[in-house]
């Protein structure tokens, strides 16, 4: 199968994670993929058999962008089109309207604001939502209430023996670093921390990630070590993946696809998400949090009781969690796991190839 995935950034977040990991499981199931989106770090992960075509796409641009892809889809005989995010949805919309190919969207956020233009829900062919929030909201659309399908974001993340956890606990943050992250870690860091590393002398706070905002949570990290005469708050820069990033984690917090990851490899989770609070995962609220991807939607902005009382809970009971994250395993990696998950897109290809 000949397919051409588009995505606009291609540089830090969960979609761009997601668009390369199935790009290299798709070349690796013997399909010829082809990637279009902006220049972006995450190039660097792509297999080698992925033809990358790094094109700027924006709003002013985008329509200027049809001769080279339209010729691009005739010379490859590309069979389906693929969009990640709304722009590339959009423009993916435009050329099927053309070419008359198959075009598949992919909703890593919110449906309204990707699939928001009247030209994408009308000529995508099917939409795959990534959370159940998404899929109920798809299924109150006339125009998409038979064209949406619940596919989970897949990893190519290993399952690995559960991590050896000693005295010194050290918990991961992992996220882009935009304004609204900078401001939850503002409030782990100021508000909840002291209380915790004063009960908890041994433990460490480990947060990794790039963005707009990295220069700011740098700043509110020194100072709380200056302020407490100790490093107990350590900040890290991008990393490709996150393998490394949760090498040492006793707890990862965070949703989406680091949860995930954090899951396959074993390690308890605190799902937090910037608008919605969460609590740490069990095998009594796993399938509910897999099916937001592992945002409670239900929940409200994080506070500082809240987030100290999970805290506080996970400290309090560090075995039970242990052992609850260990027995999770299995589950996630065979929920998410990417060669799985590529699987139910390819037949989501063929279904739209035949019509």
């Amino acid at each position: 199968m000949r397919i051409l995935l588009i995505i606009k950034n291609f540089d830090l977040g969960g979609a761009e994670s997601h668009v390369f990991t199935l790009a290299n499981e798709l070349v690796r199931q013997k399909h010829d993929v082809y990637l279009i989106s902006n220049s972006g770090r995450q190039v660097k992960s792509l297999s080698p058999m992925v033809k990358h075509v790094s094109l700027q796409i924006n709003n002013t641009s985008v329509l200027t962008r049809l001769p080279f892809l339209l010729n691009f889809i005739k010379k490859e005989k590309i069979e389906v089109i693929h969009g990640h995010q709304r722009l590339a949805i959009f423009l993916s919309s435009v050329l099927k309207l053309i070419t008359k190919k198959p075009m598949v969207a992919t909703i890593h956020g919110r449906l309204k604001k990707d699939l928001r233009s009247y030209l994408s829900k009308r000529m995508v062919s099917k939409v795959i939502v990534v959370s159940g929030n998404s899929l109920k909201g798809a299924k109150a659309k006339k125009a998409l209430t038979n064209k949406t399908i619940f596919i989970p974001n897949g990893t190519a993340f290993q399952q690995e023996k559960t991590t050896k956890y000693n005295s010194d606990l050290t918990l991961v943050y992992a996220s882009r670093i935009n304004k609204k992250h900078a401001s939850l870690i503002n409030l782990i860091v100021n508000n909840v921390w002291p209380k915790i590393i004063q009960e908890h002398p041994n433990i460490r706070l480990a947060i990794f990630g790039d963005g707009p905002c990295k220069e700011e949570v740098l700043h509110i990290c020194n100072q709380i070590n200056k302020q407490h005469h100790e490093k107990s708050v350590f900040f890290n820069g991008f990393s490709q993946t996150n393998k490394k990033n949760l090498s040492n984690a006793s707890l990862v917090i965070g949703s989406g696809r680091t949860a995930i990851e954090a899951m396959i490899k074993g390690i308890p989770v605190l799902s937090i998400h910037t608008k919605y609070m969460g609590k740490l995962l069990t095998s009594k609220n796993y399938n509910d949090y897999k099916y937001g991807n592992f945002v409670n939607l239900d929940g409200c902005a994080p506070e500082e009781k809240m987030i100290y009382d999970e805290l506080n809970t996970f400290l309090s009971n560090k075995e039970f969690f242990f052992l609850e994250a260990k027995n999770l395993q299995n589950q996630a990696n065979k929920d998410f796991n990417i060669k799985h998950v590529a699987q139910q897109i390819v037949e989501v290809y063929k279904e739209v190839i035949v019509g």
